[in-house]
């Protein structure tokens, strides 16, 4: 048991620091691009505002119940999936790091024979791709109805962008902590802290990509998709699905002149990311249950 304890410690506060620095860009860049923010001053911002929101977050188990894995093969596919959304934010591709973790889960699932709910699946992933196109079909009607003094407007939905992102994501790093070696609130903190902690000491290459690597968008433009993003979100959230902050965002700032070849690039991660981290968990669960039955 000694060894599980240590094993979800890291595979949790690895996971968490890595969702604090690659949804840095979703929270922080449309700010930073539309030019009402600094990034320093942003990221500060943004993970007080992360560690508010996860204070009143509820810890759910939605993912885990995709899959009967045991312990060790869902602290390999959290393993997993941090390391490919680390690997992402070295590449600047703004994914979903639940879509990594879904991926994962599958990747450890199949390398030990472990049954996989495959109507869930199906719900998950028609929702991941519907997300990103109503966000693009909606941006045009936001951007009508966007006034164009924006600055302020830019602040106010990052503040938002920051509590949403504590009171949403907080709960996947935290749940294999919860019931397994340590209380509820415990769980919390370790995890409030760590997305914290990635976000302001990585935060900003995301940032930079999504606030001005992606072309020339104009202020209105970035509060625009800013506003699409969380009108989507919420549209989703409503119906009791799961849509990607970032996904979201892109779609959005993809219909108001995102430049074409940076977003093919993306585009191209979104699909190949996935792949990746069901490979890696495959690999790790396999040495991992290699390693216990040795």
């Amino acid at each position: 048991m000694e060894i599980l304890v240590v094993l979800a410690l890291i595979t949790s506060a690895f996971f968490a620091w890595s969702m604090g620095h690659h949804y840095a860009g979703a929270v922080v860049g449309p700010a930073v691009g539309g030019g009402a923010i600094t990034i320093k001053k942003g990221l500060l911002v943004a993970g007080a505002l992360v560690l508010i929101g996860s204070l009143v977050s509820p810890v759910v188990k939605t993912y885990v119940q995709l899959t009967n894995l045991g312990p060790v093969g869902h602290y390999s596919a959290l393993l997993s999936a941090a390391a490919t959304t680390t690997l992402a934010t070295y590449a600047k591709i703004p994914t979903s790091t639940i879509q990594l973790y879904t991926a994962s889960l599958i990747g450890a699932a199949l390398t030990v024979g472990a049954a996989v709910n495959l109507q869930l699946l199906a719900v998950l992933v028609a929702a991941w791709a519907a997300a990103p196109l109503t966000a693009y079909a909606l941006a045009p009607l936001v951007s009508k109805l966007t006034p164009s003094n924006t600055k302020l407007l830019l602040r106010i939905s990052m503040f938002l962008s920051a509590l949403v992102l504590g009171l949403n994501d907080v709960s996947n790093a935290a749940t294999s902590l919860v019931g397994v070696v340590i209380d509820f609130i415990t769980a919390k903190g370790l995890a409030d802290f760590f997305m914290s902690i990635g976000l302001l000491t990585w935060g900003h290459r995301l940032v930079e990509t999504i606030g001005g690597e992606l072309g020339n968008l104009s202020p209105r433009s970035y509060l625009a998709a800013h506003v699409t993003k969380i009108a989507t979100l919420a549209i989703f959230n409503s119906l009791g699905l799961n849509a990607s902050m970032n996904q979201t965002l892109i779609g959005a700032m993809a219909k108001l002149g995102a430049e074409r070849r940076a977003l093919k690039r993306i585009f191209i991660g979104w699909l190949t990311s996935p792949l990746l981290g069901a490979a890696f968990s495959a690999l790790v669960t396999f040495a991992m249950a290699t390693w216990r039955l040795g």
